[in-house]
């Protein structure tokens, strides 16, 4: 009876299991809204078309690391990221594109410019 039992448990468990799968979604296309990333050809410095820098942020989850914000003369901005402590650069490089509304006020001032230090 245990042995019948045991099996009887086992198909309704299977059944359970193969119902409740489900198909995982492809990857799709980037979509409207998402952000393009490039790669930096050479991990030896950060290219001078990139701009000024305007900021610099940390997370806390990443606390060897610190993104720097450049933007150009056209507004775009990159992200960079830089490990301080090991002394390195990751070639990923999040770039978000400026682009100004026909009613935007901000069409004489191109982009901020922020000074450090």
């Amino acid at each position: 009876m245990k042995k019948s039992l045991f099996m009887f448990l086992m198909v309704v468990l299977t059944a359970f299991l193969l119902i409740s799968c489900s198909r995982v979604q492809d990857i799709e296309e980037p979509t409207k809204g998402e952000l393009k990333g490039v790669k930096l050809e050479k991990l030896d410095g950060i290219p001078a078309e990139y701009g000024a820098l305007v900021g610099v942020t940390a997370n806390p989850q990443y606390h060897r690391w610190a993104q720097l914000w450049f933007q150009d003369d056209n507004g775009t901005i990159r992200v960079v990221s830089v490990g301080f402590f090991d002394q390195k650069m990751l070639e990923n490089v999040t770039v978000i594109p400026r682009r100004l509304s026909d009613n935007s006020r901000l069409q004489k001032n191109r982009h901020l410019k922020i000074e450090i230090g």
